[in-house]
């Protein structure tokens, strides 16, 4: 299994139980005040004796009210905060055990300076983990995160506050506003009710999508981390070819960076991470730069099968950060046209 899979898996193991909890309390959260939206709207519908603008003001003033309680739980916060440590624990040892599987290969190929490829004091993944667990059982890779709290922990201030916002902004205002025009209409409550649930499923894509990309985010940082510490100081993007790779993340695929030059991730859901990459272990082909070439001939071909064209320019969480140009890559692999050339 290449590394971006092998990553995949594991993203996939960590952040679907923690988007899950984040949606399934934003659902809750409006599920415990639809009843009193239906009160308010048919009183506001039948009527009586005020006039429509004073029936459409009366409402709304009771649904500011109602809609005051439309927030995630405060508790949830600790678990968002404790979530995302775990997800930087995960990518720490993740980052790892791709270290050990460099050193492996050197043992496996007889080069007798295997021990000093790395850093002096560097962490033998095997007393973690190894580096097959990693690749087979993600869950064995989740259960050594929930041990392990050497690293500085990852805090992500805007994380809570950006979910926070799905719910006491996002949906309070589609609900507002749905409200007041089925009302305009004098619809049923039932037609308003559908239109409400669109709204709803709508907030739970974009918490899902912030939860995932925090979750992203904190597990790469996890692995820079572990670079850092270990003396890496490049490293080598790798993208998930399928379909759904976008056109910033498949051209950058096998290409190398300097660590303190990558964003990663690139942009919301973004499935991408680092591995470490020395010019030595190429120079030694602990690398096969063959194989790597034609990894990202298979990426760049998916993309090209999905209608999608390359996008060569800063990625949107570098623009977002004042970047005019994309990083400038140390390496690339050879393209398997090339090869067959030379």
């Amino acid at each position: 299994m290449d590394p971006a899979q092998s990553w995949e898996r594991l993203s996939t193991a960590i952040s679907g139980p923690f988007e899950r909890t984040i949606t399934g309390a934003l659902v809750g959260a409006y599920r415990s005040l639809e009843q009193r939206i239906e009160i308010a709207y048919k009183v506001a519908l039948e009527g009586g004796s005020e006039i429509p603008l004073q029936r459409f003001l009366i409402l709304r003033e009771q649904l500011g009210e109602i809609l005051t309680g439309l927030r995630l739980p405060p508790e949830l916060q600790s678990f968002v905060a404790d979530s995302l440590k775990d997800g930087q624990q995960a990518g720490d040892l993740w980052a790892l055990a791709q270290l050990g599987t460099v050193q492996k290969e050197a043992e496996r190929l007889g080069i007798q300076q295997a021990a000093q490829l790395f850093a002096d004091g560097a962490t033998d993944p095997q007393a973690i983990l190894t580096p097959a667990m990693a690749r087979q059982n993600p869950s064995a890779l989740i259960a050594a995160a929930q041990r392990q709290r050497g690293l500085s922990l990852y805090v992500a201030p805007d994380a809570w506050a950006a979910l926070g916002r799905v719910a006491e902004s996002d949906l309070h205002g589609r609900i507002i506003g749905a409200v007041e025009f089925h009302l305009a209409q004098g619809d049923s409550w039932r037609s308003l009710q559908k239109t409400l649930t669109n709204a709803l499923g709508f907030a739970e894509q974009r918490a899902q999508m912030i939860a995932r990309t925090e979750m992203a985010a904190a597990m790469v940082e996890g692995t820079k981390l572990r670079y850092e510490a270990e003396g890496i100081k490049q490293v080598q993007w790798q993208a998930v070819g399928s379909s759904r790779t976008c056109g910033y993340c498949a051209p950058r695929h096998g290409k190398v960076y300097r660590l303190e030059d990558v964003i990663c991730p690139a942009h919301p859901a973004c499935r991408c991470v680092v591995t470490p990459w020395e010019k030595e272990w190429l120079d030694l082909e602990l690398i096969d730069a063959e194989e790597e070439g034609e990894r990202r001939a298979a990426v760049l071909a998916d993309l090209e099968a999905a209608g999608k064209k390359p996008l060569t320019g800063p990625s949107p969480f570098e623009k977002a950060l004042g970047l005019q140009k994309a990083p400038e890559a140390i390496w690339s692999p050879p393209s398997p046209s090339s090869k067959e050339q030379s």
